[in-house]
């Protein structure tokens, strides 16, 4: 359920969706793969 209200909200303010590393618990599961990924997101 939250993956497609995700995804409407995604589509509706036409932005990509992005999957993380370590879905829900990317931060913790996965610390060092999901903060490279978020570094990329945040480079201008």
């Amino acid at each position: 359920m939250a993956r497609r209200a995700t995804r409407a909200l995604a589509g509706l303010l036409e932005l990509p969706l992005i999957d993380m590393p370590g879905n829900h618990l990317g931060a913790s599961a996965e610390p060092a793969e999901f903060a490279r990924a978020l570094g990329l997101l945040l480079e201008p």
